[in-house]
């Protein structure tokens, strides 16, 4: 659930294009394990790719990443699509109505 020590790598240019377009940077990704979050893999990629589903700033974000040995690495950091909000409250006992 709430994970501290966890090591992050990312691209700086991916990041910074991940700002432009979003508004928040992969660094801002670091956010969604600080806090209750939702993960699961993903169904839409060939590639092992996973989602976090978190809160930050009263809004839902999803973080796309990959683990890279130890560390993980974000893809993109995005607003949640309503299956992954409606996913994040099933996986803490909520069903959204």
């Amino acid at each position: 659930m709430y994970q501290f020590n966890i090591e992050f790598e990312y691209d700086g240019a991916k990041s910074q294009a991940n700002y432009l377009k979003q508004g928040l940077s992969l660094e801002d990704a670091k956010l969604l394990w600080k806090i209750l979050g939702a993960e699961s893999k993903s169904l839409y990629s060939p590639e092992d790719r996973w989602l976090r589903v978190g809160i930050i700033e009263e809004k839902f974000y999803t973080c796309i990443f990959t683990y890279r040995g130890e560390k993980i690495r974000p893809i993109s950091l995005r607003r949640s699509r309503e299956e992954e909000i409606n996913r994040y409250y099933m996986m803490h006992g909520d069903i959204k109505k």
